[in-house]
């Protein structure tokens, strides 16, 4: 069969080697018209393709999805399909078509800091008895939420009559029940974005899933997520993966029965942080198994061992669908900005934002974070407990690390940000202008993780014999001072692409009043030094609270367990002072490879548990994610 534009999920996840993850239909493989339209990109080479069915493959429709990739094979000689499953028994049934196959629940793809439980008065915004989020039609049996009280209808697009007809025909079947996207469009029909429908599911009490068949059921995982027990059908396709607990129930296809169950749950008054964490440690597990399989497929395709160190590159697939044109469109202009090697041969392709990075690009892979296992070890009893006080108030703590004193290229430095990448955690570069040359853009390549800052402009220390060290104080007048800042500034516009921070970054931690005031006539929004400040200062700071060198013994880099002690009393400083965020420093002419494994082994551990890792120009008053363009900080 062929669709005419289809829209379809997709993302490359790598370049060299050539891998790719994409939705797909059991009668259409949509990457091959990719392959077809973009021959720059798949011709002539081989690619390993990871396709995500949109429904679930039984009957007839393993059989079907065989055909379609015999039909795409012929087009793409010399690449590889695998089939992501939900189910053992699709699994199975692709292994009798001869199609390769990885069970794999594509709910682990879901990204989790998009799907989460609303604040901390919750219970007070509870207004509706239930939600239903799904499209109006036949298949999905809103019929049996007739007896639901209160009900809030969530829907998309229908497929074979227009929304408004729809609409009027559901408000016959469900009299009284509340159509959101009418509430959103004053009336009409008004399509609704992942946050603004995480709100709705904040707002009511129970998520309804009421299909006999269909895929994996994102929407399922998505009220658990934020918090919401569920009342399902009987259905095949995969999503009763993880009711096997006491926050699900599957009931008979009958209303009464549907409203009994919502009832109970009701009645239960489960807490939102109980039910989504339930699922989290099972999403956990199963990633874990999934980047186990994954790389070991990988390392046979390509002979790379350990190629994803962690799941963040696979989050969101399912969360946009371009259309086939666009998607056409937005890699070829991708592909024309990109520097080319030999003519009519792309040798690098710019990811998406918090992807892992192709190899080809110039980030670093050291080899001693290729040895990062999968599987990380937990953390102790003193982090746990810190982070359990910030979910028992409704909270979620977002970390963010800054390196100090880059200049120029140097083998640690280029472990630090092939870290950075492994695990798609941002990076604040604090680098000394006046010392760092081109090999720091090399180091760079095409990073996007990585933010300069500028770090001073010399490091020099001004102050007189027996006063701190400081560059930036007062024993220099205030315009040759900024004028150095101003000519730093520059020289990492350049070196970063224009990706520079807002925030100066003092030497020493040290900055006179006037230069502060001063900075911001050059386009600085904040300061980054270290420690707990007043919140109520004129320039704001967005400061580290975790040095991860001991510099009053040893100089050495803490160990795991030191690390762990710090980051846990940060984390209860910051609640108790109402921050949202704590800084860990480090600096990287200091570190070992091993120095760099056991902090990997950390922000694996914390990512685990539900930390946030951020840009620290995301912390900014009112400056989230500002855009970093050249010619501006």
């Amino acid at each position: 069969m062929t669709y005419e534009n289809p829209n379809y999920a997709f993302r490359i996840l790598s370049f060299d080697p050539l891998i790719t993850i994409s939705g797909c239909q059991t009668d259409m493989i949509f990457i091959a018209d990719l392959a077809r339209d973009l021959p720059e990109i798949f011709k002539g080479r081989k690619g390993l393709h990871l396709l995500l069915p949109t429904w679930n493959l039984e009957g007839s429709l393993a059989t079907q999805l065989r055909n379609a990739l015999e039909t795409a094979s012929t087009g793409m000689p010399g690449h590889e399909f695998l089939a992501i499953c939900s189910t053992e028994y699709e699994t199975h049934l692709l292994g009798l078509e001869g199609i390769p196959a990885l069970l794999a629940h594509q709910s682990m793809f879901i990204d989790e800091n998009v799907w989460r439980p609303g604040g901390t008065t919750i219970e007070t915004l509870r207004v509706f008895d239930a939600v239903y989020n799904a499209r109006f039609d036949a298949m999905k049996r809103h019929e049996l939420a007739r007896k639901v009280s209160n009900l809030l209808l969530i829907y998309g697009l229908t497929i074979h009559k227009p929304i408004a007809e729809a609409t009027e025909e559901m408000r016959i079947i469900l009299p009284g029940s509340h159509f959101a996207n009418e509430i959103k469009g004053a009336g009409t029909y008004t399509p609704l974005r992942s946050a603004e429908i995480a709100q709705l599911y904040a707002r009511a009490r129970v998520g309804l899933c009421l299909s006999r068949e269909e895929g994996y059921s994102r929407v399922s995982t998505e009220y658990m997520l934020c918090g919401l027990p569920v009342v399902s059908t009987a259905s095949i396709g995969g999503r009763d993966r993880y009711y096997g607990n006491e926050y699900c129930r599957i009931v008979e296809d009958d209303e009464d029965a549907v409203a009994a169950a919502v009832q109970q749950l009701i009645e239960r008054n489960y807490s939102a942080l109980d039910v989504r964490n339930k699922l989290i440690r099972s999403l956990v597990f199963e990633r874990a198994n999934f980047l186990k399989a994954i790389n070991r497929i990988v390392e046979d395709f390509s002979g790379d061992r350990n190629f994803f160190g962690s799941i963040k590159p696979f989050l969101g697939i399912k969360q946009v669908f371009p259309s086939h044109n666009q998607l056409v469109q937005d890699l070829r202009a991708e592909l024309a900005r990109q520097p080319r090697n030999e003519p009519n041969k792309v040798t690098v392709l710019k990811p998406v934002p918090g992807e892992r990075l192709p190899r080809r690009s110039r980030v670093a892979s050291p080899s001693a974070l290729r040895q990062i296992s999968v599987t990380y070890r937990p953390l102790g009893p003193d982090v746990s407990r810190a982070l359990e006080d910030w979910r028992a108030n409704g909270l979620r703590p977002r970390i963010f690390i800054r390196d100090d004193d880059a200049d120029i290229d140097h083998p640690s430095l280029r472990s630090l940000i092939g870290m950075s990448h492994w695990l798609s955690v941002p990076l604040l570069l604090a680098t000394i202008p006046e010392r760092c040359d081109r090999s720091l853009a090399r180091t760079l390549g095409m990073t996007e993780l990585v933010t300069g800052a500028v770090h001073g402009y010399s490091h020099r220390n001004y102050a007189p014999e027996g006063n701190d060290a400081s560059e930036l104080g007062s024993d220099r007048p205030v315009d040759v001072v900024l004028n150095e800042l101003a000519k730093g500034r520059d020289i990492l516009l350049d070196v970063f692409g224009g990706r520079v921070s807002k925030l100066l970054v003092p030497p020493w931690n040290q900055i006179s009043d006037a230069v502060a005031d001063g900075s911001e006539s050059l386009g600085f929004e904040g300061l980054s030094t270290h420690g707990w400040t007043r919140m109520d200062e004129a320039i704001p700071r967005i400061n580290t609270h975790v040095d991860l060198v001991d510099w009053w013994t040893n100089r050495q880099v803490l160990g795991r367990t030191q690390i762990e002690t710090h980051i846990a009393d940060e984390l209860d400083t910051a609640r108790e002072l109402g921050s949202s965020y704590i800084g860990l420093v480090t600096h990287h002419r200091y570190f070992s490879d091993d120095d760099w494994k056991t902090l990997a082994d950390v922000i694996r551990a914390l990512d685990a548990q539900g930390v946030e890792w951020v840009d620290a120009d995301r912390l900014l008053p009112r400056s989230e994610a500002r855009p970093k363009v050249a010619g501006a900080i």
